[in-house]
């Protein structure tokens, strides 16, 4: 009986409150209408030229401005110049309390650096391998991966499910943009991607200007990196895939038209968006990265079927269109993952986001390396032998993204009903106003007296009702990455590990106030 009415108590302050629980931890209407209206367009444009120059390369080969070899010079270069940007910038930039990149000036000066890789491309024609294409491919990719890392310190400043939504929105505009692109005549598309670069980078300088920060991210690592490595490396194994893959099905089988190629590979990537907007749009619960590995690890299983040739009426190219798909999928759950931790830390993302994509781009960029070396191997084999191969592997990366993505809730996620209030005392657990003289504390009361911000407090009301991880992640829109990293912030504040001592330490504090 004394369980049962403890638990009605902790119910009653609870449930009164759950309405607005959820109005605070979703911004308003109003806000984020003018917080994503600004940004939307320039980043859709953003990302319509990295797909046309640098995901497929379409742009470059479409109007003969490279040839199929130059432009696997001009992919390498580029990603390793993003590598080296965001390893620099997250070195950097982890011990200051304001994101590293201007939104004024930056955009200025990638844009000049970009049109100027650009200018040093198309200057060579399509000739072989140069040192001027490898570094125009260097500038290129340097200045638009700096531009994609101010994109994304915007996205803590959005909910969970709004920066959710406003990734799959800006992935499918940039899509369909390059669709209606695809249908002009070649000579067009350098001029189309210089065009939409320029603009999405002038979008990029009207952003509002950053804030200081209460905490740096190397002050905060030790908290964040176990909520976030596991995520990291799974994206990481996808990444892999996707340049193994991709480069093997290129090395292996003559070149298709590029621009029937992108046409097909826009046709995979709106699918994707599709499945990914039914969760967040018709239950209002975005896909968390526990979820996106069930829908990413089929996609590469296509991909690995097509790539030894088992699949004989598809082309061989189609491979690593779907293995990237995979990637995409896993790689925007895993942005939203960071803003949020990022917001719930109040620490400048920026290096956050230059880390992850350092270890994520690494393993592109391995496995477009591994998988060049071993596409003449995969030719001379026979299809029973490269089946085993890549099924080998595929299985290794089944095992290893499920193990690295995998989000446990918390042992401790016993309900109020296994937890042993002790006896009920109406002096200290009053059910009216009238059982004691003065009010009890509650636990409104002793979260402010703690310190705790909004999300905290609404965690930790949540956690004293008894509910496991994910059902709060569910309840108020957040990762369940974000939800363990403020239930250790909690249990340290009280000197607690686990919810059952939680709970015993509030009502102690409760009967030390009240006795």
């Amino acid at each position: 009986m004394a369980k049962k009415t403890a638990s009605l108590y902790y119910g009653k302050i609870i449930h009164g409150r759950k309405s607005a629980l959820r109005e605070e931890t979703q911004p308003s209407n109003s806000i984020m209408k003018q917080t994503i209206t600004v940004p939307y367009a320039g980043f859709s444009l953003y990302l319509f030229a990295d797909i046309l120059a640098f995901h497929s390369s379409t742009a470059l080969i479409g109007s003969g401005a490279l040839s199929e070899s130059s432009a696997e010079l001009f992919a390498y270069a580029s990603i390793a110049a993003r590598v080296a940007v965001f390893l620099a910038i997250s070195l950097v930039a982890s011990g200051k309390l304001r994101e590293p990149l201007p939104r004024r000036l930056v955009p200025a000066v990638a844009t000049a650096v970009a049109c100027a890789g650009l200018a040093l491309v198309v200057g060579t024609g399509s000739a072989g391998f140069s040192a001027a294409t490898a570094f125009g491919g260097v500038l290129f990719g340097g200045a638009q991966g700096v531009m994609g890392l101010i994109w994304l310190t915007m996205l803590p400043s959005l909910s969970y499910r709004v920066s959710y939504l406003y990734l799959l929105a800006s992935h499918a505009t940039a899509t369909v943009l390059c669709a209606v692109v695809l249908l002009l005549p070649p000579w067009l598309l350098m001029p189309a991607l210089v065009i939409c670069m320029i603009a999405g980078n002038v979008c990029a300088a009207l952003l509002p200007p950053v804030r200081e920060h209460t905490h740096t991210a190397r002050s905060q690592i030790r908290g964040i990196t176990p909520f976030l490595w596991k995520g990291v490396l799974a994206v990481g194994v996808f990444a892999f895939l996707s340049g193994f893959v991709t480069a093997a099905a290129n090395h292996a089988s003559d070149p298709l038209d590029p621009v029937g190629m992108q046409f097909f590979v826009l046709g995979i990537s709106a699918a994707v968006i599709v499945i990914m907007l039914i969760p967040a749009l018709a239950f209002h619960q975005p896909l968390k990265l526990e979820n996106g590995y069930k829908v990413a690890l089929p996609l590469s299983a296509l991909g690995f079927l097509i790539l030894p040739g088992l699949v004989t009426a598809i082309p061989t190219p189609v491979a690593g269109v779907l293995a990237t798909t995979g990637y995409m999928l896993t790689g925007i759950i895993l942005s939203c993952t960071i803003a949020e931790i990022a917001r719930a830390a109040d620490v400048p993302s920026a290096s956050l986001f230059a880390g992850s994509d350092t270890i994520t781009l690494t393993c592109l960029f391995a496995g477009m390396g591994i998988g060049s070396a071993f596409a003449t191997r995969l030719s001379e084999a026979g299809a029973g032998v490269a089946l085993i191969g890549l099924g080998s592997l595929y299985l290794i990366a089944i095992a290893a993204s499920s193990v690295l993505g995998r989000q446990r809730a918390n042992r401790d996620a016993e309900s109020l009903d296994q937890v042993d209030f002790g006896p009920f005392d109406p002096k200290t657990n009053p059910l009216d106003g009238n059982a004691a003289e003065r009010e009890p504390l509650t636990l409104d009361d002793i979260a402010g007296e703690l310190g705790f911000t909004d999300q905290e407090r609404q965690i930790f009301l949540q956690l004293i009702e008894g509910r496991t991880i994910p059902r709060i992640a569910q309840d108020l829109y957040l990762s369940a990455s974000t939800v363990k990293y403020h239930t250790q912030k909690i249990y340290r504040r009280f000197d607690v590990h686990s919810r059952s001592e939680l709970v015993a330490a509030v009502e102690n504090k409760r009967g030390a106030e009240n006795a």
